[in-house]
């Protein structure tokens, strides 16, 4: 188990169609939140992409954000939060790295949902992910393509939607270190909306906060960034 003392460090990183260097992109705006307001060391991770082309770069993107993670190991404790695109690229640097996690935070994922497919079962089991807290709405109207699209997967242009279905296959034991919150009245980017964006930060840097969303998350467990390994499945970090 890590040394909790260790401090954190946070990685944003968008999802597409996002001008990089724009201040007043979300991720922009959470690493000044970070900082400002909860004295948390954070950066962004930025590119700029289309829907249909995205995973043409989606290996070199993976590659940006694990060496800009590497410079913090093993002095901090790593966390990662992707939105859309975003938590795709969370999901592909969990698979194909070595990288511990503190937290995972997945908005709105355009990732894969299924969890022996992407990963997230091993990575939770053998934790490499202490916490994983996944962001979502079942009206997500951007992920709605999501189905027919991944049939175009091998044009590269397909992407996954577990962001609107939640996750499958999830392994029991792994589910209790997942933490699902689910929010139907919002759309793709209602996260980061002026009237959502302090909550969605206090969930995401802030435990102690109650949050205010128009939603009960399911399940709630003890917050924490890493909790006792209590399965003999899940191996000591």
């Amino acid at each position: 188990m890590p040394d909790q003392s260790l401090p954190k460090f946070y990685l944003f990183i968008n999802g597409i169609l996002t001008m990089p260097e724009a201040k007043s992109d979300w991720n922009a705006r959470a690493v000044t939140w970070a900082e400002s307001r909860y004295d948390q060391l954070a950066d962004r991770y930025e590119y700029l992409s289309d829907a249909i082309f995205r995973r043409i770069f989606q290996a070199d993107r993976v590659k940006n954000c694990a060496d800009i993670l590497d410079a913090y190991v093993p002095e901090h404790e790593l966390i990662v939060v992707g939105h859309s695109n975003g938590a795709d690229i969370a999901v592909r640097l969990i698979e194909t790295t070595n990288l511990k996690f503190a937290e995972v935070h997945l908005l709105a994922a355009a990732a894969e949902a299924d969890f022996e497919k992407n990963g997230l079962n091993a990575a939770l089991l053998s934790g490499r992910i202490g916490r994983l807290f996944l962001y979502g709405s079942h009206n997500d109207e951007a992920l709605e393509l999501a189905l027919w699209s991944e049939k175009l997967a091998f044009l590269g242009i397909g992407y996954g939607a577990l962001g609107r279905t939640g996750p499958k296959n999830l392994d029991p034991v792994a589910a209790r270190y997942v933490t699902q919150v689910w929010c139907d009245a919002f759309g793709h980017g209602s996260w980061f909306t002026p009237a959502n964006f302090a909550d969605t930060m206090a969930a995401i840097v802030d435990p102690a906060h109650p949050v205010a969303f128009p939603a009960i998350p399911v399940p709630a467990p003890v917050r924490a960034a890493f909790l006792p390994n209590d399965s003999s499945k899940r191996s000591n970090l």
